[in-house]
């Protein structure tokens, strides 16, 4: 893994930072690699391959970093697909670490964009339940809640 963390640095990253100064037309090659490698991990998490669903959707989040930065609404929406991964392979824990980021993102940038906070709140709630964490779960889904009702 730290070595296609690396791959990726220095493949991707450097001769684009270079040219980045000239036009936003070199974000789209970059573009079309998160977009595989997201691909690649839905893929991977259909086909119950957690680890490698885990791994692609990681290194889609590098990508995704470097493109759009850590608190762009795409980066907000990977945690979560990340933490639908861990949740789904039986790791709440590592879940809710990826559920709350993502919220953190919505929080901070995109207060406009309340469905997709919702669904990662109901999300994180589903992961507090599971570890049997009641208390939790309900505050998670209230909050989803209130904001499905407070949006009509």
């Amino acid at each position: 893994m730290k070595f296609a963390i690396i791959m990726i640095l220095l493949y991707f990253y450097l001769p684009f930072s270079l040219l980045a100064q000239n036009n936003d037309l070199n974000k789209e090659p970059r573009f079309e690699v998160f977009k595989q490698y997201y691909r690649n991990s839905n893929v991977a998490k259909r086909n119950k391959n957690y680890s490698k669903a885990v791994q692609q959707a990681q290194l889609a989040l590098i990508v995704g970093n470097m493109i759009f930065g850590e608190n762009d609404y795409r980066t907000a929406k990977l945690h979560n697909h990340i933490g639908s991964i861990y949740h789904t392979k039986g790791d709440s824990k590592q879940a809710i670490t990826h559920y709350k980021k993502s919220i953190l993102i919505y929080l901070k940038n995109y207060q406009k964009n309340r469905s997709e906070l919702a669904k990662v709140y109901n999300n994180l709630g589903v992961a507090y339940n599971f570890l049997g964490e009641y208390d939790s779960a309900l505050t998670y889904y209230k909050k989803s809640l209130d904001i499905m009702f407070n949006k009509r």
